[in-house]
């Protein structure tokens, strides 16, 4: 895997101090805004970030959102989030958990 570009990293490290919105996120880091909102994109793609709420911004027609960080599966888990895995299952999203042996009977085997 190749590593992360240096806008993400910088975004990784301002969104670790608060979520914000593009512009604001851009001003923290230093970065033009256009680069700032396709890296954000990228990011929420990736599920390194999250948008976690709309606000109204003054001159500007539509809400704008708020980037945060995305919340991990383990840290769900650790809050009592049982329906994580679940969802994980549903949206197709390969688990980490133990390999699957040859003794072991699965679900659908029994089910059979």
């Amino acid at each position: 895997m190749r590593p992360q570009s240096e806008i993400r990293v910088t975004l990784a490290a301002a969104l670790v101090d608060g979520p914000g919105t593009t512009r604001q996120l851009a001003q923290h880091t230093g970065w033009a805004i256009g680069t700032t909102r396709r890296a954000l994109d990228n990011m929420v793609t990736a599920g390194d970030a999250a948008k976690v709420a709309r606000v109204r911004v003054p001159g500007v027609k539509r809400p704008v959102p708020v980037y945060g960080r995305a919340a991990r599966r383990q840290a769900l888990q650790a809050q009592g989030g049982a329906g994580v895995d679940l969802i994980m299952a549903w949206a197709g999203v390969q688990l980490a958990g133990p390999t699957d042996d040859d003794d072991e009977v699965t679900a659908m085997e029994a089910a059979m």
